[in-house]
């Protein structure tokens, strides 16, 4: 499964185009296909040209009991696309029981690691957060979607899809159209299909769509039929916006698709007509907005039937020269060609492999055509078939295809795809470290999973290791027996790596079975800042950076240049609550950010002082801009008080303290008992001098106020203070002053809008977790 989704979101490069609001980008794609377990073999086969049918012997097909009268009778042909195992089905992985996985259909099993697949092809934790993702598919006859939308916790519309042999182009067309209307964040697009009994042959009745010697001649003067078989595939659709915003990587674009009925004027119920056809194609270029000139290769259903490719061409012939009368410019293929007709999935069989001829910029060859079918006018057409690799070629505008299913009934479907827009350069620095994380759900499994990583990273076209890690580390669901690689370089990870595999996975790490422990983030006040805190982050991590630039605008509306505060070289500038308190929350919320970036999200967010709003934001009850406004005109009012309270640490126990209290010490209070052997002491500076005195003083240069110094700006709250809005958690919130109590309400109507708690003189920030 590849490792390299994506290192960070980045700026969108200028392409040669503006995308359209209905450009759905293909982001993950899996399949079982006859002859290739994946996408990569799939690929390659259809470069070397391989015919992926296999041709059974006598005796396999007796020991699978095909009877004798049926194995000697003179039209039986022993031939069929079969897939390489499947009843395989891994029902651990997926909490099924031995009994459980055996009443299954095979179409299901099969098509829930297809589904897992498709999802960590795209860099997403199948479990994860993913957003609304929503499900079509079809099968041979069976409900199919619910099943992986509970196993995966789909929300999105979860739609079986049936229309025989469109069925799978037709669930892609719906999939955008949901993902268009604002339904769903994803959705996974599908079919599956396994034949049983699996192990058969066919009868070729003379005259029928069966074809007699077990080859799909699609085009070909001796194409007289097609062969049936087995396969399960999908693919992974994101509005093509979102997918450039979250710096996936992208295989293909579909510009536009479109599907119609032949309805009743035609011949029969298993015919096709031209019109329909040509109609789906014609609606298609139009919401793709593309040039039929500019359509580099079209992938046909091509079926090898006798009338069916007739027709087929006769519509494209007839949706092409509406805008252009050029002749014999647009290559054309039939995957059934190799891989024989696979019924539901017939349509995406096709789909990837025009994807992969755009993704890979090569065209493969279309087989066993050597004349072309006499009711086919080739020469006063578009059209001509592809039998040969050859490169894809690019014109003024991208690489385009397009990919045709027609259904027995009538349902036509058409799909425009576009090359994906080159990757935006991204300019990053690498930092000193990288992590890799894999996990299993067993030790053997685990094995097998460090030694694929390991050929993945050391293979020639090896992904990035900063975009493999983070895939690895937040595209993968994170399982009980797990390894981890700390290294500086791809060479360091790799010797970890081949360390490993050479113990026989003595190395794993077990974690028991246990629900995952909670993550709770503390949010610092006054205090811990310093001179050029956050440089470096800001310098090398997107995340930092972007968030930082928004508060420093943010800011800067309300009167503070924190950007020169921060990154200044006067080190007394942070000393200042004016820019402290804002420089801190600032960045706090910068490194929640980098945190999530990383897939690391609290459960529970504790702040202190300043913190508390921080961890607000980060909770989701303030916004940005409130949290912003609020810090700001809090600083404001901190800053224009006058200097005459301050605090001090004392390393002892308050009783401790009190008996150093010099005599009529009015003045003074134990703010804070941090811990056994830490007690904080505040009050007015003329108090505190004698105080210090007769003790050792830890100086606290943000010089933080006493409660008493602090009343006059309660009178003086600004308004804003009151006039934001709340809003639903995300995080649990816990107050480090009063009473601690946890807060994870929504907000209702009626609500006072939340505010942190009055300061008091016992409020300190400590460098350690809050008391209970």
């Amino acid at each position: 499964m590849p490792l390299g989704k994506r290192s960070r979101p980045a700026r969108v490069a200028r392409s040669r185009r503006r995308s359209q609001p209905s450009d759905i980008a293909i982001i993950g794609m899996a399949c079982r296909l006859p002859g290739a377990a994946t996408p990569e073999a799939f690929w390659t086969n259809l470069v070397q040209g391989v015919e992926s049918i296999a041709f059974l012997s006598n005796d396999e097909l007796r020991a699978a009991g095909v009877p004798p009268n049926v194995l000697g009778h003179p039209h039986y042909v022993k031939a069929s696309p079969i897939l390489e195992s499947p009843a395989g089905f891994d029902a651990a992985f997926f909490d099924y029981s031995p009994a459980e996985a055996r009443l299954m259909d095979p179409q299901h099993r099969l098509f829930l690691e297809v589904a897992w697949e498709t999802f960590e092809d795209a860099g997403y934790d199948p479990l994860g957060d993913k957003g609304v993702v929503g499900v079509y598919a079809g099968a041979g006859g069976l409900v199919l979607c619910s099943r992986v939308s509970f196993k995966l916790n789909l929300t999105g519309p979860s739609v079986n899809v049936q229309t025989a042999c469109s069925t799978s182009l037709v669930a892609v067309h719906l999939a955008c159209r949901s993902l268009c209307d604002g339904e769903a964040d994803m959705a996974l697009a599908g079919a599956s299909v396994v034949r049983v009994p699996h192990l058969r042959g066919y009868l070729a009745e003379p005259g029928g769509i069966y074809s007699p010697d077990g080859h799909c001649r699609a085009f070909d003067a001796k194409g007289s039929g097609t062969l049936f078989g087995s396969g399960v595939a999908a693919v992974l659709l994101k509005p093509l916006a979102a997918a450039l915003a979250d710096g996936d990587r992208i295989y293909a674009i579909i510009r536009g698709s479109a599907i119609d009925n032949d309805g009743g004027m035609k011949l029969s119920y298993t015919a096709s007509t031209v019109e329909a056809q040509a109609r789906a194609m014609t609606e298609a270029l139009a919401r793709a907005q593309v040039l039929p000139d500019t359509i580099g290769y079209v992938e046909c259903h091509g079926t090898a039937t006798v009338l069916g490719d007739p027709v087929e061409i006769q519509a494209l012939t007839r949706a092409f020269p509406a805008h252009t009368d050029r002749i014999g410019f647009c290559p054309i293929g039939s995957v059934k060609s190799n891989l024989g007709h696979l019924e539901q999935c017939a349509g995406l069989a096709g789909l990837l492999k025009a994807t992969l001829a755009l993704h890979h910029g090569a065209i493969p060859p279309s087989l066993h055509f050597e004349t072309p079918n006499p009711r086919i006018p080739f020469e006063r057409s578009p059209f001509f078939v592809n039998t040969a690799l050859r490169p894809f070629k690019r014109g003024s505008a991208p690489r385009r295809a397009a990919v045709n299913s027609i259904g027995m009934g009538g349902t036509n479907a058409f799909v425009v795809i576009e090359e994906a827009p080159p990757p935006p350069k991204r300019a990053r620095k690498p930092r000193p470290l990288v992590v890799l994380n894999l996990s299993a759900k067993t030790q053997e499994a685990l094995a097998v999973h460090v030694a694929n990583v390991r050929g993945a990273l050391a293979a020639k076209d090896a992904p990035d290791i900063h975009d493999a890690c983070l895939t690895a580390n937040s595209g993968r669901h994170h399982f009980g027996h797990r390894f981890s690689a700390v290294g500086r370089d791809r060479a360091e990870l790799l010797d970890q790596l081949d360390r490993f595999v050479a113990s026989d996975g003595g190395q794993v790490g077990l974690e028991a079975k246990r629900r995952r422990r909670p993550i709770v983030f503390l949010f610092s006040g006054q205090g811990s800042q310093y001179a050029g805190m956050g440089d470096a982050l800001y310098r090398g991590e997107a995340p930092v950076r972007d968030t930082l630039e928004r508060c420093f605008a943010l800011f800067k509306i309300a009167g503070i240049d924190l950007r020169k505060a921060l990154f200044s070289d006067d080190e007394t500038r942070l000393t200042r609550t004016f820019y402290a308190q804002p420089a801190l929350f600032a960045l706090e919320v910068a490194l929640t950010n980098l945190w999530a970036a990383w897939g690391i999200i609290p459960d529970t967010v504790v702040g202190h002082s300043v913190g508390e709003f921080a961890a607000a934001v980060a909770a989701g009850v303030f916004s940005l801009e409130d949290g912003v406004r609020l810090v700001a005109a809090r600083a404001r009012l901190m800053n224009d008080l006058s200097d005459g309270g301050g605090m001090v640490a004392v390393g002892t126990r308050a009783d401790t303290v009190r008996t150093l209290w010099p005599d009529g010490a009015h003045d003074l209070a134990v703010a804070a008992e941090n811990a056994a052997d830490s007690t904080v002491v505040s009050g007015s500076k003329a108090a505190l001098a004698p105080f210090v005195a007769r003790c050792r003083r830890l100086d606290n240069p943000s010089s933080s106020r006493s409660g008493r110094s602090l009343e006059p700006s309660r009178s003086r709250r600004p308004a804003s203070a009151g006039s934001r809005r709340s809003r639903a958690t995300r995080s649990r919130i816990r107050h480090r002053r009063s009473t601690g109590a946890t807060s994870s309400a929504k907000p209702s109507a009626s609500a006072q809008p939340w505010k942190p708690p009055r300061a008091q003189a016992r409020s300190c920030w400590k460098s350690g977790p809050a008391p209970p």
